[in-house]
C-alpha cells in the first residue's frame, strides 16, 4: 500500500523487515527493490529486483520492468531490452506486450 501511495521511505522500512523475515520471498524482494528504486537507490534496487527475478522469474510483480528502467538510466539499452524480452517470454499475453515489443526494437537499434 505504501508503494502505491508513493511513500517510498516509509515503504523501505516495512519491506526491509519483510526481506529479513522471508529472504526467499519474491514479493518481499520485489517490493523492496521497487522502494529502493523510487527512493533513488538504484544499486540496491537492482540487487533486490534481481533476487526477486531469481526466486520467481515469472512473478506477478514483473521485476523485469523496473530492472529495464534501471538499465535505461545507466544507458545500457541492450540490458534493458534483455529484461523486457525475458518479461515477454514469461508473460507473452500481457496487455502491453505490443508496446513492449516496440520498445525492445527501439532499444536494440539504440544498442547498435
Amino acid at each position: 500500500v505504501l508503494l502505491n501511495l508513493a511513500h517510498w521511505h516509509e515503504a523501505l522500512e516495512y519491506n526491509q523487515r519483510a526481506v529479513v523475515t522471508k529472504p526467499a520471498d519474491a514479493l518481499a524482494n520485489s517490493q523492496l527493490g521497487m522502494a529502493y528504486f523510487y527512493s533513488g537507490q538504484i544499486d540496491l534496487a537492482e540487487k533486490y529486483l534481481t533476487a526477486a527475478k531469481r526466486i520467481d522469474p515469472a512473478h506477478f510483480s514483473h521485476p523485469q520492468i523496473v530492472l529495464a528502467e534501471i538499465y535505461l538510466r545507466r544507458n545500457e539499452p541492450g540490458a534493458a531490452a534483455d529484461e523486457l524480452e525475458d518479461l515477454l517470454t514469461r508473460h507473452p499475453d500481457l496487455p502491453i506486450a505490443p508496446r513492449i515489443r516496440q520498445e525492445i526494437g527501439r532499444l536494440r537499434e539504440q544498442a547498435r
